[in-house]
């Protein structure tokens, strides 16, 4: 391939968790079943486990990409590591309180005003299946404040 000056370099960027979780919803949506119906693997159930097993595996390896991270200034994209935040539910609530401190004015939130809902997933690898928690909503009850 010929280099070109003016060619313009252009990187798709996605969330490789709500990749992964488009992945597994697809797996079992009805778009699914109708996809390998119209393969020759149809009339096969192993070739159907093996088609979304091989989806599963590639959604994973997603996490092996580099992650970037785009600042304002986006032609200066900055390559960080991978890094793994532990967050308490404390600390989620009070960063939700905060924004809605920050982006609502009149309105009064405090971290014990907000309930965190988790969800569970059933995820199988390969012969071994797992439940996996993740973050649903944040149900916050707040107040408007009261003027002089």
């Amino acid at each position: 391939m010929k280099n070109n000056e003016n060619a313009i370099i252009c990187k798709t960027f996605i969330d490789q968790n709500e990749f992964q979780q488009a992945v597994l919803d697809y797996i079992y949506s009805v778009d699914f079943n109708k996809m390998i119906d119209s393969t020759i693997f149809k009339d096969s159930p192993e070739c159907k486990q093996a088609i979304a097993h091989g989806m599963v595996i590639a959604s994973m390896l997603t996490s092996r990409c580099t992650l970037y991270c785009l600042g304002k200034d986006e032609e200066k994209m900055q390559i960080i590591n991978n890094i793994t935040v532990n967050l308490t539910p404390e600390d989620i609530k009070e960063i939700i309180a905060e924004k809605i401190r920050k982006d609502i004015p009149g309105i009064s939130v405090k971290p014990e005003d907000i309930e965190l809902c988790v969800g569970k997933k059933i995820v199988e690898y390969f012969h071994d299946e797992s439940e996996e928690l993740y973050f649903k909503k944040a149900v916050v009850n707040c107040r408007i404040d009261e003027e002089d």
